[in-house]
């Protein structure tokens, strides 16, 4: 079975190629609804290396070699041994299309071809998706800081953020709290001398404030992880010779406080606990301009993605407390794209949404129309019966206007909910496929 899927590329065939061969490019390429993983760390390509990949949840091992480099125009990747009876790909840069090429057969001889339909969808939604990734992160992936630092990489943004940064060519240190145990962690509190020339700093570490009971130790975490997190890192910065002439910190729509207006970046703090957090996390970021630094502090709204967050909480149908609460939010694509803006240039508050907020009946029904299920209302006793105190943070709404991106000139490449929820399933509609997507199948 042979299946090739083309599309048109921002860039020329050099810079598709060089991007594919970095760390980084990997992890970019795999589907959030995929379970294939990676079992080393991620290394840069060359003719004859090997990974080791695993495909979750039975844990089948995949080994895959890579060889054939034409620099600037092809490599193949074929398994050693894996799932596949056989599968060769390869990949080829031309102009600017990006084409590949998989010949495969399935196992079980006769039987294995009963799962071909499945196949079938499965690697169609999937090429979509990776070249889709592969023009977004090219077209943001330029003049960026060469030496980027990361909080809280762990995260499911951090981890994008730096699996994009690295492709893009960047070299890029992971901040830890507890004893470095890889090449590229660095403990500052204990050490900040790694990252003298270090151009810039992502703060995104916290404790997720859904993993926990919203009780009062929980809060006191969530204040220590956030605002005295924050405190400590500008400190350790206060001890390098040549400080980063970037701080961008991480906070939230939650500044404002509950309501359905759409508050702009110049709005003042809201007067729940959740707006005293941000406000006083905002207020210790803002501390790095005494070392020169350009802050920019990322009011983050809820991200749209299977890989965390918001989005797998909704899967089952339920809509929270009634569904009236407006959403300020975000895809993946574009909280990266943003990130990427902001380490450009840019300075002060930033509202990391896109200008289509909903309620959040709209989004839930949706979704389940997307995924072919019904929605039904959770009233908001049943809510916080079922979650506890956690309620509190998807019963009461915060809607965000992106007023200082949009000033910027910043272009959502998924500015529209259904859009965007097509993304995340990996279901776009054809406007929402990359450039000149085309694939044909020879079974």
């Amino acid at each position: 079975m042979r299946f090739v899927a083309r599309s048109q590329l921002p860039v020329a065939a050099d810079r598709a190629w060089a991007w594919h061969m970095r760390p980084g490019a990997f992890d970019r390429l795999v589907p959030p609804w995929e379970s294939v993983r990676m079992r080393e760390s991620e290394q840069p390509l060359y003719e004859g290396c090997l990974r080791h990949l695993q495909v979750s949840p039975l844990r089948i091992p995949w080994r895959a070699r890579h060889d054939r480099f034409q620099t600037g125009r092809l490599f193949r990747d074929w398994q050693e041994s894996g799932p596949f009876a056989r599968w060769q790909h390869h990949h080829h840069f031309e102009g600017n299309e990006l084409r590949d090429e998989v010949e495969f057969s399935l196992p079980g001889g006769p039987l294995g071809r009963l799962l071909l339909p499945l196949v079938r969808w499965q690697m169609e939604r999937m090429f979509c998706y990776r070249h889709l990734t592969t023009a977004r992160d090219l077209s943001w992936g330029h003049g960026l800081p060469v030496r980027v630092a990361i909080s809280g990489s762990h995260g499911v943004i951090g981890g994008s953020l730096r699996s994009f940064l690295m492709a893009a060519g960047c070299q890029v240190q992971r901040l830890v709290r507890g004893v470095p145990q890889q090449s590229d962690e660095v403990n500052v509190e204990l050490d900040p001398s790694p990252l003298e020339g270090c151009e810039a700093v992502v703060h995104l570490a916290g404790r997720p404030l859904a993993q926990g009971n919203w009780g009062p130790d929980h809060r006191a975490d969530a204040w220590s992880s956030r605002v005295g997190g924050t405190q400590r890192l500008v400190a350790a910065l206060r001890r390098l010779q040549q400080p980063p002439r970037t701080f961008l910190c991480a906070s939230g729509v939650g500044y404002y406080g509950p309501g359905a207006r759409l508050a702009e970046e110049d709005a003042p703090a809201g007067g729940d606990f959740l707006a005293r957090l941000c406000l006083a996390w905002e207020e210790q970021a803002r501390k790095a301009e005494e070392l020169g630094c350009r802050v920019v502090t990322l009011r983050l709204g809820p991200v749209l993605t299977l890989r965390g967050g918001m989005l797998p909480f909704l899967l089952p149908g339920a809509i929270p407390g009634g569904g009236e609460q407006i959403i300020s939010w975000i895809s993946l694509p574009d909280c990266l794209g943003l990130l990427a803006e902001t380490l450009r240039g840019g300075s002060g508050a930033w509202n990391l949404v896109t200008p289509d907020s909903q309620r959040l009946e709209q989004l839930v029904r949706t979704l389940g129309r997307l995924m072919h299920r019904p929605s039904v209302r959770l009233g908001r006793c049943w809510t916080r019966r079922l979650v506890g105190r956690r309620a509190d943070l998807i019963l009461d709404g915060v809607g965000a206007w992106p007023g200082v991106p949009l000033a910027a000139g910043y272009g959502f490449a998924l500015p529209e909910l259904e859009g965007a929820l097509r993304d995340a399933l990996g279901c776009p509609l054809p406007s929402g496929q990359p450039d000149g997507w085309r694939f044909d199948w020879n079974v």
